[in-house]
């Protein structure tokens, strides 16, 4: 299941599509057809993210466009769409592109390392993101003997992961006293 912190991101998207001769579509505050219905439309065109499916109704967020921000609405007026599904994510649809997401390692670490430790949470993210990792500007070597892990010498597996990438850090850090 999505965390209900990424829902609202990846939430169906939907276009109004009805309503082109009346400037747009009803609104209504409940799921009900005789809840009172909002002061403005909601205009067509505009782009709206799933809150919630109930039949040929729709409770939306407002992502794009003119209208109340968020209420409900019908998919269909008189077998007429009022609304389309739309491909797509709500990110992608407020921004215009995709996110950008930058990623920054810690230290000891590499671009290739943060890139295997982020792999969940980008399969979990979509294809609507765009992911940037980025290499710290300092040079790192381990400290022969070291037992603290920022120091010491990195295991078989990092080595692994980091591939041919030297570990690296954002800023220096002067020998630890042990």
């Amino acid at each position: 299941p999505t965390p209900p912190h990424l829902s609202w991101a990846m939430a169906q998207l939907w276009e109004v599509v009805g309503g082109v001769d009346k400037g747009g579509i009803l609104v209504r505050s409940g799921r009900e057809l005789s809840s009172p219905e909002a002061a403005v439309r909601l205009s067509t065109g505009a782009l709206v993210c799933e809150e919630e499916l109930a039949g040929d109704r729709l409770r939306y967020r407002k992502i794009k466009g003119n209208g109340p921000d968020s209420g409900w609405i019908s998919l269909k007026v008189k077998e007429k769409p009022m609304v389309v599904r739309r491909e797509g994510s709500a990110v992608t649809a407020a921004l215009g592109r995709k996110a950008r997401v930058l990623a920054l390692h810690g230290a000891p670490a590499n671009s290739n390392i943060m890139n295997f430790q982020t792999a969940a949470l980008k399969k979990l993210a979509g294809e609507d993101f765009e992911w940037v990792f980025l290499d710290g500007p300092c040079s790192w070597e381990p400290i022969p003997g070291a037992t603290q892990l920022n120091v010491s010498e990195r295991t078989a597996v990092e080595k692994a992961i980091a591939k041919d990438k030297p570990f690296v850090q954002w800023y220096g850090h002067p020998p630890p006293t042990e």
